[in-house]
């Protein structure tokens, strides 16, 4: 399980900074994210998967993408942030950007999103039959 929480936090993480360093979120990083930890999974299961490290790889590869995607709001959030202070005294009495969380989803994330279940969900078992 820990593998699964490292691979799912690096993913998240390298997607995260390629979207804010590229300012363009590269949405096939969620299929990636579900690949990358179907295959820890299967690796540290030394071929004997289940569908305990199935449903673990699809958790964990949950936890990878709304963890990128979280962490890639955090960023451009603290970055309108920091340019507002910046104005300051420029801005109108109650200027407000309205930005939260979830505006950083769209509906073609779910088809994303579901690839990288389905990834995480077909890799471990295919890795332990090769």
């Amino acid at each position: 399980m820990g593998g699964a929480l490292v691979a799912a936090v690096v993913g998240a993480v390298v997607w995260a900074l390629i979207a804010y360093y590229g300012e363009y979120e590269l949405q096939i990083l969620a299929s990636a994210i579900g690949a990358l930890v179907g295959f820890i999974v299967a690796f540290l299961a030394k071929k004997n998967v289940t569908a305990a490290h199935q449903i673990i790889a699809v958790v964990f590869a949950l936890v990878g993408v709304l963890g990128g995607k979280y962490l890639t709001y955090y960023l451009v959030k603290k970055d309108i942030d920091e340019q507002l202070s910046l104005l300051g005294a420029d801005l109108p009495a109650g200027f407000e950007i309205d930005f939260h969380f979830k505006d950083m989803f769209q509906l073609y994330d779910v088809l994303w999103i579901a690839l990288a279940v389905i990834a995480a969900w077909t890799i471990p078992k295919r890795y332990s039959q090769s």
